[in-house]
Protein backbone atom coordinates (compact mmCIF):
# COMPACT_ATOMS: atom_id res chain seq x y z
CA UNK A 1 0.00 0.00 0.00
CA UNK A 2 1.28 3.66 -0.98
CA UNK A 3 1.94 6.12 1.56
CA UNK A 4 0.48 9.35 0.04
CA UNK A 5 1.86 11.64 2.65
CA UNK A 6 5.00 12.58 4.94
CA UNK A 7 2.08 13.05 7.68
CA UNK A 8 0.84 9.50 7.00
CA UNK A 9 4.74 8.36 6.47
CA UNK A 10 4.85 10.18 10.24
CA UNK A 11 1.54 8.35 12.07
CA UNK A 12 2.63 4.92 10.36
CA UNK A 13 6.26 5.12 12.00
CA UNK A 14 4.91 6.80 15.53
CA UNK A 15 2.54 3.44 15.50
CA UNK A 16 5.21 1.15 14.35
CA UNK A 17 6.98 2.53 17.86
CA UNK A 18 3.92 2.41 20.10
CA UNK A 19 3.21 -1.81 19.04
CA UNK A 20 7.15 -2.65 18.87
CA UNK A 21 7.15 -1.44 22.61
CA UNK A 22 4.23 -2.93 23.57
CA UNK A 23 5.10 -6.45 22.15
CA UNK A 24 2.82 -9.81 21.17
CA UNK A 25 -0.32 -8.40 24.03
CA UNK A 26 -0.95 -4.92 21.45
CA UNK A 27 -2.13 -2.01 22.52
CA UNK A 28 -5.64 -0.71 22.62
CA UNK A 29 -6.88 1.32 19.31
CA UNK A 30 -7.77 4.33 22.18
CA UNK A 31 -4.18 4.16 23.30
CA UNK A 32 -2.99 4.18 19.86
CA UNK A 33 -5.08 6.95 18.73
CA UNK A 34 -4.12 9.02 21.87
CA UNK A 35 -0.35 8.72 21.74
CA UNK A 36 -0.51 9.30 17.48
CA UNK A 37 -2.85 12.26 18.60
CA UNK A 38 -5.01 11.63 15.85
CA UNK A 39 -9.08 10.89 16.00
CA UNK A 40 -10.15 7.55 16.76
CA UNK A 41 -11.59 6.72 13.30
CA UNK A 42 -8.24 7.78 11.33
CA UNK A 43 -6.23 5.70 13.43
CA UNK A 44 -8.15 2.93 13.18
CA UNK A 45 -8.34 3.06 9.05
CA UNK A 46 -4.73 3.93 8.87
CA UNK A 47 -3.86 0.43 10.61
CA UNK A 48 -6.82 -1.47 8.63
CA UNK A 49 -5.38 -0.01 5.89
CA UNK A 50 -1.71 -1.39 6.50
CA UNK A 51 -2.22 -5.04 7.07
CA UNK A 52 1.68 -6.07 6.16
CA UNK A 53 2.46 -4.01 9.24
CA UNK A 54 -0.37 -4.13 11.66
CA UNK A 55 -3.05 -6.39 12.60
CA UNK A 56 -5.52 -6.70 15.46
CA UNK A 57 -5.46 -8.58 17.92
CA UNK A 58 -8.90 -11.49 18.01
CA UNK A 59 -11.65 -9.54 18.66
CA UNK A 60 -9.85 -7.58 21.62
CA UNK A 61 -9.82 -4.30 19.64
CA UNK A 62 -5.99 -3.97 20.43
CA UNK A 63 -3.46 -3.73 17.99
CA UNK A 64 0.17 -5.50 17.15
CA UNK A 65 2.83 -5.31 14.72
CA UNK A 66 1.90 -8.25 11.58
CA UNK A 67 4.43 -11.00 13.01
CA UNK A 68 3.28 -13.20 10.13
CA UNK A 69 3.43 -10.87 7.36
CA UNK A 70 6.41 -10.22 4.78
CA UNK A 71 8.37 -8.16 7.34
CA UNK A 72 7.69 -10.59 10.66
CA UNK A 73 6.84 -7.92 13.09
CA UNK A 74 10.27 -7.01 12.11
CA UNK A 75 9.73 -2.85 13.40
CA UNK A 76 13.04 -1.73 11.31
CA UNK A 77 11.87 -3.13 8.30
CA UNK A 78 8.41 -2.32 8.57
CA UNK A 79 9.56 1.66 9.47
CA UNK A 80 11.92 0.75 6.15
CA UNK A 81 9.36 -0.03 4.21
CA UNK A 82 7.18 2.90 4.74
CA UNK A 83 10.06 5.16 4.17
CA UNK A 84 10.60 3.68 0.92
CA UNK A 85 7.25 3.79 -0.25
CA UNK A 86 6.65 7.33 0.37
CA UNK A 87 10.01 8.14 -1.94
CA UNK A 88 8.18 6.18 -4.34
CA UNK A 89 4.72 8.16 -3.83
CA UNK A 90 6.68 11.28 -4.40
CA UNK A 91 8.84 10.33 -7.42
CA UNK A 92 5.73 9.29 -8.92
CA UNK A 93 4.37 12.47 -7.87
CA UNK A 94 7.41 14.31 -9.63
CA UNK A 95 7.10 12.37 -12.80
CA UNK A 96 3.50 13.23 -13.14
CA UNK A 97 4.16 16.82 -12.63
CA UNK A 98 7.48 17.03 -14.91
CA UNK A 99 4.68 15.11 -17.67
CA UNK A 100 1.94 17.56 -17.19
CA UNK A 101 4.80 20.76 -17.32
CA UNK A 102 5.76 18.93 -21.13
CA UNK A 103 2.32 18.75 -22.07
CA UNK A 104 1.56 22.74 -20.98
CA UNK A 105 4.99 23.96 -22.36
CA UNK A 106 3.66 21.60 -25.90
CA UNK A 107 0.27 23.24 -26.32
CA UNK A 108 1.79 26.60 -25.56
CA UNK A 109 4.57 26.38 -27.81
CA UNK A 110 2.21 25.24 -30.22
CA UNK A 111 0.17 28.09 -30.85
Amino acid sequence: MNVASRKEADSLIAAVSVLDRAGREGVALRSISARLGLPLDRTEKLLNRHTDYFVQVGSSGSYTLNRFGKFRGASQLISGDIEKSYKATLSSMYTVGALAAAVLTSIIVAR
